[in-house]
């Protein structure tokens, strides 16, 4: 089988934890740079019929697209796997993140500096979303994944959508990330399954989720009747 999956930096543990439980004699697998061309390029290679099934745990583009963003340049994210009906498994990973090309000496903005954030090195800086903000990218989410023609499983850890953003880490809002798993329970359809996963997304059960998901949809890869 041909799994195509995303990844950035700061999702990269977890999204490799989850590929290496899947035997590699019977998946062939291919992984994206999140980044705004990695997303853009799986997409194009997803409407060629490349792959049997995405790993989409990693839908910072979404939020770059939104609000913009040092990974900007993917928009429309999700809508061809969902349009293809290719069966996915999918998570929020850094979805709750927006990042900035800054340098360390530069001084940060005032709004910048409101919020929580941290460099991912000497020029990228990561800032943690508004809650405002970031309810209206589940919105967004959930409004393409409710779209799928093909079977869905969301994965939702309940300790961190991203790395810095993990427990014990500088962007850690456990009220926010309360906040979105509530609106993607909320906002998403009967269709789609929602599996609640202790963690962050970088931790051991994301990545046996993620690889038990992959299995489950291979296994029951039924079409639903979402339009």
């Amino acid at each position: 089988r041909r799994i195509a999956a995303t990844t950035l930096g700061i999702t990269t543990p977890g999204v490799e934890g989850a590929l290496s439980l899947l035997p590699d004699d019977r998946f062939e697998k291919t992984c994206f740079h999140a980044n705004g061309t990695g997303g853009r390029c799986m997409e194009t290679l997803i409407l060629e019929n490349r792959f049997d099934i995405i790993m989409d745990m990693t839908l910072h583009e979404i939020t770059c697209e939104l609000y913009g963003g040092y990974c900007s340049g993917a928009v429309g994210r999700l809508n061809v796997a969902a349009k293809a009906g290719i069966p996915m498994v999918v998570a929020p990973g850094a979805l709750d993140m927006q990042d900035f090309y800054i340098r360390q000496e530069m001084a940060l903005p005032a709004e910048i500096m409101s919020r929580k954030h941290v460099y991912h090195n000497d020029t990228i800086l990561h800032t943690r979303l508004p809650q405002e903000q970031a309810l209206h990218a589940v919105d967004t989410v959930a409004e393409r994944l409710n779209r799928a023609k093909g079977r869905v499983i969301l994965l939702l850890p309940d300790e961190g959508f991203c790395e810095p953003s993990a427990k014990g880490n500088p962007m850690y809002d456990p009220a926010c990330d309360a906040a979105m798993i509530r609106r993607f329970h909320r906002r998403i359809a009967p269709e789609v399954e929602i599996w609640d996963v202790p963690g962050s997304i970088n931790g051991k059960n994301m990545m046996e989720a993620a690889a038990k998901a992959v299995l489950s949809l291979i296994e029951t890869p039924h079409t639903c009747t979402t339009e």
